[in-house]
C-alpha cells in the first residue's frame, strides 16, 4: 500500500464495510463510515428493548481464513464486539 495517506468514505458498516475501515485506519488513512443503521453491525447487530435483546442476524462468525480471528480480537480489545454467551431460558413447566 502507498506511503500516501488519503481519506476514504465506506458505504455500509456491515461486517466488512468495518472490517475494510479498520485496516485503512491501521495504515493511517482517514475513514468516514456511512449506513443507514444506527450503528455497526449491519445484519449483525443486536436491537435492545427493555430488558430484551434481540440479534438481526447472524450469532456465528466463521474466522477462515485465520487472518480474520486477528482482526476480532482486536475489535474484542477494542469493545468493538463481544463473545456470544447464549441465552438462559427457563421451562414453564405448567405449559409442558
Amino acid at each position: 500500500m502507498p506511503n500516501k495517506h488519503n481519506k476514504y468514505a465506506v458505504i455500509g458498516a456491515g461486517i466488512s464495510g468495518a472490517s475494510l475501515a479498520f485496516h485503512l485506519q491501521q495504515y493511517g488513512h482517514q475513514v468516514d463510515i456511512f449506513d443507514k443503521g444506527r450503528a455497526l453491525g449491519g445484519r449483525l447487530s443486536t436491537y435492545q428493548k427493555d430488558s430484551q435483546t434481540f440479534d438481526y442476524g447472524s450469532t456465528l462468525i466463521n474466522t477462515y481464513p485465520k487472518s480474520f480471528l486477528s482482526t476480532l480480537n482486536q475489535w474484542e480489545k477494542l469493545n468493538l464486539i463481544r463473545p456470544y454467551q447464549g441465552i438462559r431460558m427457563t421451562k414453564i413447566s405448567s405449559l409442558f
